[in-house]
């Protein structure tokens, strides 16, 4: 693809997308400026960076296991804090409009909690992934009571989030982690879910809406014919068709790290190299397929299935946390989200510390 790195490199042209396979098949090319490709490269560096976080954790809790603690209470406090911020930013800026934020191209976001992270749906995402955590500890009868009352601040700042996708997630981690520990509680814990999402008002509302969506994308009902799903819906299934549609072009190395704008620029799919929504697909699966290739989806699927085999072994709360985040990246891009690798990596660097000291 590169053929001169001196100044410049050359890349496949933009175009309409009806003539953009055949163009690209042709070898037609355009010039991207060299300073864009080093930016792409200096995001893959970044998140080689947030690794260290993971060896740094397992370092300080070999030295001394008391750390373990004091880390896990780290990634308490600050799931809480980020909660304790969104109850104020809800309660002061309940809406974007009020910061006239939508002329930067953020969503309007009316009367949900955003936090200091301005989407509630990563919020919601990390919220989801820590309530897992909290909740496998719980179960396993470590500071029920102190936990307990952290978990119901994050239970309540998730809640207010009214992100779809994380309740989805949360959910099914929970019930993942209830399913290990027993049966029985399965059950109780099934039927308060189920009762708690029948009266929560505007969320119950946002679960109806999902349920009504999914059954549009399988072609189970005129749901979208009739009512149209909502902006957000249609807007990520069109994501995910752009994914696809890199993925088929750039199929076995991808189109690079963090160079999927230009991918989608090269194939007529995106009109504005410098839109919010340009960066990523709104799938974090789809995301890195389609920027590393087969390879590299492959490589990583089998560090996300030795990491999650790893926890079940170990720790409950984290092997219902990694379902979570994965079920949560399929409609939102949070496997690759800075804020969240924090608490991903360090929580792995926690139990990577109990494997260790279990064997």
């Amino acid at each position: 693809i590169a053929e001169a790195f001196e100044d410049r490199v050359l890349l496949f042209p933009s175009c309409e997308s009806g003539n953009a396979v055949a163009l690209a098949a042709a070898g037609h090319a355009i010039e991207i400026p060299f300073d864009e490709l080093k930016e792409s490269a200096l995001y893959l560096i970044r998140f080689i960076e947030y690794f260290f976080l993971y060896i740094i954790t397992v370092d300080e809790t070999k030295t001394n296991p008391k750390n373990a603690k004091l880390l896990f209470g780290g990634l308490i406090t600050g799931a809480i804090l980020v909660s304790i911020f969104g109850f104020i930013q809800l309660k002061l800026y309940p809406s974007f409009y009020d910061l006239d934020m939508m002329q930067e191209g953020w969503d309007p976001h009316i009367n949900r909690l955003l936090s200091t992270w301005f989407d509630p749906n990563y919020v919601g995402g990390m919220l989801a992934f820590v309530i897992c955590l909290l909740y496998g500890k719980i179960l396993n009868k470590k500071l029920p009571l102190l936990l307990s009352s952290a978990l119901c601040c994050l239970l309540l700042a998730l809640y207010l989030t009214y992100s779809r996708s994380s309740y989805l997630a949360c959910g099914i981690g929970m019930m993942v982690i209830t399913a290990i520990y027993s049966r029985k509680l399965l059950f109780f814990v099934g039927i308060f879910g189920i009762l708690l999402a029948a009266t929560i008002g505007k969320a119950q509302d946002r679960l109806i809406d999902l349920w009504e969506t999914f059954k549009s994308i399988l072609g189970a009902s005129e749901y979208d014919k009739l009512f149209n799903a909502d902006a957000t819906s249609r807007l990520r299934l069109e994501s995910w068709q752009d994914a696809i549609t890199v993925i088929k072009n750039h199929f076995w190395l991808g189109s690079g790290y963090n160079s999927y704008k230009y991918a989608q620029w090269d194939l007529g799919l995106l009109n504005d190299l410098d839109a919010h929504y340009a960066t990523g697909s709104d799938s974090s699966l789809l995301n890195i397929f389609a920027t590393t290739g087969f390879f590299g989806i492959t490589t990583y699927l089998w560090f996300y299935g030795k990491a999650f085999l790893n926890s079940f072994k170990k720790d409950l709360g984290l092997t219902g946390g990694l379902i979570t985040l994965l079920i949560h990246s399929t409609f939102v891009n949070s496997l690759l989200f800075p804020h969240i690798l924090v608490f991903f990596w360090i929580a792995l660097g926690i139990s990577a510390k109990i494997s260790t000291k279990n064997s």
